[in-house]
C-alpha cells in the first residue's frame, strides 16, 4: 500500500496554520515518513510490504532505509548490519580524533602557560627566551625549532639563527641605539634606578 502526500500540492493557500496542522496529523501515523532530500517536502505512508525497508519517495525518487531509527539514506551494496558497523567505526574514529585534538589543545595551552611563566619575548622578533643563568644582558639567538628552550652551547653552534637583538631580560630595554642602555644607561630597570637615588 502506497499513499503519497505532497504538502505543496495539497495546500493551495499559504495558510501556515493549515500546513502545520496537516503535518501534525500525518506525523502521528507511525508509517508516515517525510522524504529526507533537501528541498523535497513530500511524504508518504510506507509499509514494509513489497520493497521491505526501502522507502522510495514518490515525488523525487530518493531512497531511504527504514530499518534504522532514525531513517537513513539508502546504503547501496551494504547490508543494514554492515552499514551500522561502518557508522559505528566512523563514530568511534571521529570521537578518538576529537579526544586527541582536545588533549593536544589542553597540552598546547599548558605549554603556552609554562612558556609565559618561564620566559620573556624578544622585543626584536617575539621569540620566547628563557634565562638559565648569568647576567640580564640577553642576545636573541633562536633555533629553527620553535619553543625550544636551551642554553646556547657548542653542539648547537651550527643551527643558531636569531635576530641578534640585545636587551635587558628584566625590563626589555634595548642595549643598542640612541635610546639604548649603552647610550643612556638603564633608566627603565627599577633596580638600577632605586640604587642610584
Amino acid at each position: 500500500m502506497l499513499i503519497r502526500f505532497s504538502i505543496s500540492r495539497l495546500l493551495t493557500s499559504s495558510d501556515r496554520f493549515d500546513e502545520l496542522s496537516m503535518r501534525r496529523f500525518l506525523s502521528a501515523d507511525k508509517d508516515f515518513l517525510y522524504c529526507l532530500t533537501e528541498g523535497c517536502s513530500s511524504g508518504q505512508i510506507h509499509d514494509n510490504g513489497v520493497e521491505g525497508p526501502i522507502f522510495r519517495c514518490a515525488a523525487c525518487g530518493h531512497r531511504m532505509c527504514t530499518a534504522h531509527n532514525p531513517v537513513v539514506p539508502f546504503h547501496e551494496n551494504e547490508t543494514c548490519t554492515q552499514y551500522n558497523e561502518r557508522i559505528k567505526r566512523g563514530t568511534a574514529e571521529r570521537e578518538a580524533q576529537e579526544k586527541e585534538s582536545r588533549l593536544r589543545g589542553e597540552q598546547e595551552e599548558a605549554s603556552a602557560a609554562e612558556v609565559s611563566k618561564s620566559s620573556v619575548e624578544c622585543p626584536g622578533c617575539g621569540v620566547h627566551i628563557q634565562k638559565l643563568s648569568g647576567c640580564d644582558h640577553m642576545t636573541c639567538k633562536r633555533v629553527s625549532r620553535p619553543f625550544l628552550f636551551f642554553k646556547i652551547n657548542a653542539n648547537l653552534q651550527g643551527r643558531r639563527v636569531g635576530c641578534g637583538f640585545q636587551f635587558c631580560y628584566i625590563c626589555r630595554a634595548p642595549y643598542n641605539g640612541t635610546q639604548g642602555i649603552n647610550s643612556i644607561g638603564n633608566v627603565l630597570d627599577k633596580r638600577v634606578s632605586q640604587t642610584s637615588e
